[in-house]
């Protein structure tokens, strides 16, 4: 049971918020019953507050009352087409109780609203959306109260207020501005200091210019370190001295080649077993020799 007066309740609370919302949104039928005639263009308050503006402005600017915010605020082109009629159809819901110009030029000077109190709890305030608006297009927006007593300084204070507001802002925008270009010309010329100190520091001590490759790929020189004197030895022991050994001599000189030169003598160390040898060679064979007449 409970749950289905919660799915009412529920239900019951949607309806109420889609009357109100097509209520707004949709337009009035077209029926010509549904209408009425204004006696007057300007309420009682409204009509103070002109008076007042008109004394305190009169002389240099034209004042018009009830324009509505899409005569004086223009929608940006955009190619969303939906965004774009939404944005127009909500400007042309919104009014300014009244707008002072420039008597010449028709230059739009401030808007004004007038208000008794501020209105809560609404969820599209016309208050809230028009200062959003004007703050972002810079347009002063007059905010007079018609809940108090209603003069000419009161009017010229509040007119004055808006346009100083404005141009705090600007000034404020364009001090930002410049303090960021400041800041990016400080930090241009920070790093172009730091690049300067890493070419220095590259180059070498005293401005001298970096080694080429070609310097750097030769070999370097060694460098010359004085020689260490000779520390002063002990007495040294005298050096002990090769002994010599005994020359083997052979017993016979070897003989004379039939050329008449001599043949090389054997070196001293060949061992006395070939001198030996030599000299059975050289010795002559013993015994009778025959002739070859003679017979045995």
């Amino acid at each position: 049971m409970a749950e289905v007066l919660i799915i009412l309740l529920f239900a019951a609370a949607a309806i109420a918020f889609y009357t109100q919302y097509r209520a707004r949104v949709d337009l009035p039928p077209p029926n010509s019953g549904a209408y009425q005639r204004e006696e007057k263009l300007l309420t009682p308050k409204e009509i103070e507050v002109l008076k007042a503006l008109e004394e305190s402005f009169g002389d240099q600017h034209r004042i018009y009352p009830n324009l509505t915010a899409s005569e004086v605020v223009a929608v940006k082109p955009t190619p969303d087409q939906p965004l774009k009629e939404t944005a127009q159809k909500r400007i042309d819901d919104e009014t300014f109780d009244f707008v002072l110009c420039k008597k010449d030029s028709f230059d739009v000077v401030c808007a004004i609203r007038c208000r008794s109190a501020r209105r809560k709890g609404l969820v599209h305030d016309p208050d809230d959306f028009l200062e959003e608006v004007c703050a972002h297009i810079e347009l002063p927006l007059g905010v007079i109260r018609i809940d108090q007593p209603i003069s000419a300084a009161k009017a010229k204070t509040a007119v004055e207020e808006a346009i100083k507001a404005v141009a705090d802002r600007a000034e404020e925008a364009k001090a930002r501005k410049a303090k960021a270009e400041e800041q990016r010309k400080k930090a241009a010329e920070e790093k172009k200091a730091a690049q300067a100190k890493r070419a220095a520091a590259k180059s070498g001590p005293a401005g001298r210019p970096a080694p080429s490759k070609a310097a750097t790929s030769s070999p370097a020189k060694p460098e010359s370190k004085p020689e260490p004197k000779a520390e002063p030895k002990a007495a040294s022991k005298p050096e002990a001295k090769p002994e010599a050994k005994p020359e083997v001599k052979t017993d016979a000189k070897p003989a004379e080649t039939p050329a008449g030169q001599g043949a090389a003598t054997a070196p001293a160390g060949e061992p006395a077993k070939t001198a030996a040898k030599t000299d059975e060679a050289d010795k002559p064979l013993s015994g009778t020799v025959s002739s070859p007449g003679s017979s045995s």
